[in-house]
């Protein structure tokens, strides 16, 4: 939608004055920073659509300190990789104002290779979550200073939850009778190609 004042006060019936409050609030940060917003009343949320990359820490810093906002607490960062956009991941962050009781999703479309800047030094619980982001994901935050895995081993290839992520991963863990250790070895498959049929066995019941 795009955010002006005739906007807001026209959903004021489908929002209490709280949230209409917010959105005139998100008004001069919408030319700076957000090319869309999207409100669902059900949730009482606001999904902000981030212009740029390059803008993350200057409309964070925008939201946390600004008086009427005040989202001094990140919940969440997370990432998805749909199979449709290829070479694209969607990069969501979740703030919340404990003052106003109030959240808020900011929504960001990178390429799989983009850098980003931490806002590490603005919540000091984006340390962990942008680890958890840069080893399921590949993301870089640069000025990060503790960017590391933290789920996989140390000497892990590749990125877990990314769709070209092969299923059976490229190493295994075994022990080793004869060695009587644990050692860490390549897969080695016996087939090249399988099969795999992915149609749905609930749909054979629409003939009887």
């Amino acid at each position: 939608m795009q955010l002006n004042e005739d906007n807001v006060l026209s959903l004021i019936n489908n929002f209490n004055k709280l949230n209409a409050h917010y959105l005139l609030n998100l008004i001069p940060l919408y030319n700076k920073f957000i090319y869309y917003i999207k409100v669902q009343p059900s949730l009482e949320l606001f999904f902000l659509y981030l212009k740029s990359s390059s803008l993350i820490t200057k409309l964070f810093l925008s939201l946390k300190v600004n008086f009427f906002l005040r989202y001094e607490q990140l919940l969440d960062i997370t990432v998805t990789d749909y199979i449709l956009l290829k070479k694209f991941l969607v990069l969501y962050y979740v703030l919340l104002s404990s003052k106003q009781n109030h959240r808020i999703m900011i929504k960001l479309k990178i390429h799989n290779s983009t850098q980003i800047s931490t806002i590490s030094n603005l919540f000091l619980s984006a340390q962990w979550l942008e680890r958890e982001c840069w080893d399921m994901f590949g993301i870089f935050f640069f000025h990060n200073k503790d960017l590391r895995r933290i789920l996989t081993d140390y000497g892990f290839t590749g990125h877990p939850l990314r769709k070209n992520f092969p299923v059976t991963g490229y190493i295994q863990v075994r022990y080793d009778e004869t060695l009587k250790r644990i050692i860490i070895e390549p897969i080695h498959l016996t087939q090249d190609f399988r099969l795999f049929f992915y149609s749905n066995a609930w749909s054979l019941l629409q003939n009887f």
